[in-house]
């Protein structure tokens, strides 16, 4: 009488298992949405050295951005540099939701003489939140970020 063995079938169905999970790995992973910092993300990459300059221009000025956030009022204070001519000032305000890009939000830059701005954030929903501000003075391109939390 011969005796059979099961290695065979052991093997084969430790390979069929692997393989079937490997493939529905994949099949997973597929489905997932990937979502990078923007759309153009690559593009943005390789205009970066403009915004290191800007950057560096701001860092370079006597005063900077202030940025204030009141979490009573749910209100942001800004207050642009005097030293710039702050009737000329225009740029733009991009809130920033890591968490979900369909939040982001993008509000114009309008200072009043005196250099200040307040802009109501009651639409936020709560959470984490990113405010690029980029703005043109004297011909020059200037960059802040700064972060909040709304609650």
């Amino acid at each position: 009488m011969k005796k059979s063995s099961y290695w065979p079938i052991g093997i084969a169905g430790f390979f069929s298992i692997f393989v079937l999970t490997l493939v529905g790995f994949i099949a997973f992973s597929r489905t997932q949405k990937i979502n990078l910092v923007s759309k153009n993300y690559y593009n943005d990459e390789i205009k970066y050295q403009e915004q290191i300059d800007r950057i560096k221009r701001t860092r370079a000025l006597h005063k900077t951005l202030t940025f204030q956030f009141d979490k009573k009022s749910k209100a942001i204070f800004l207050q642009f540099p005097v030293e710039t001519d702050t009737a000329a000032i225009a740029g733009k305000i991009l809130f920033f939701r890591p968490s979900n890009a369909k939040l982001d939000r993008m509000i114009s830059i309008k200072p009043g003489k005196d250099g200040r701005q307040v802009i109501d954030v009651k639409n936020l929903s709560n959470g984490f939140w990113r405010a690029k501000i980029f703005w043109i003075a004297g011909g020059a391109e200037y960059y802040h970020e700064a972060t909040l939390i709304v609650e």
